[in-house]
């Protein structure tokens, strides 16, 4: 269904700005600490589908987290995962939100650390007039 899937892809990134978060995401798990924690596959495709319900979120309310997990098993079904590795990946994308997956040496850990490390605040034109409060933000580039 690769029409299906670009169309949903396409709603959660629509902006600029959410396209740059999935590739920094996407790099920034890379990190060689985190290296072990998790398979490279699991964790690429983790991160390019852990806010594909964003859109949802905008539109209904719906955590994105939940409509990502909502999402997800279908496409990685149609990529060729399997249920045991579908069963990781959703499981982390459910939970990149929750700050008791920040310690975790699994794909849950990885991708939450990734998530809130891959913010680009500080290149972001809004900064200065974002809800967002200081701690949650971005504002340096971390090496």
């Amino acid at each position: 269904h690769p029409d299906k899937h670009t169309s949903l892809l396409d709603a959660e990134h629509g902006s600029h700005q959410r396209s740059l978060h999935s590739l920094r995401h996407r790099q920034i798990q890379c990190q060689p600490d985190d290296r072990l924690a998790a398979a490279s596959q699991q964790q690429g495709i983790g991160g390019l589908l852990h806010d594909c319900g964003k859109h949802e979120q905008y539109e209904n309310g719906t955590p994105h987290e939940q409509a990502s997990a909502r999402i997800a098993p279908e496409i990685l079904k149609d990529c060729g995962f399997d249920d045991k590795e579908t069963d990781v990946i959703v499981t982390a994308i459910s939970r990149h939100r929750d700050p008791e997956a920040a310690k975790e040496k699994n794909l849950n850990g990885v991708l939450y650390r990734a998530d809130k490390a891959s913010r680009a605040c500080f290149a972001c034109d809004a900064e200065k007039d974002c809800n967002w409060k200081d701690g949650k933000k971005n504002l340096t580039i971390r090496y």
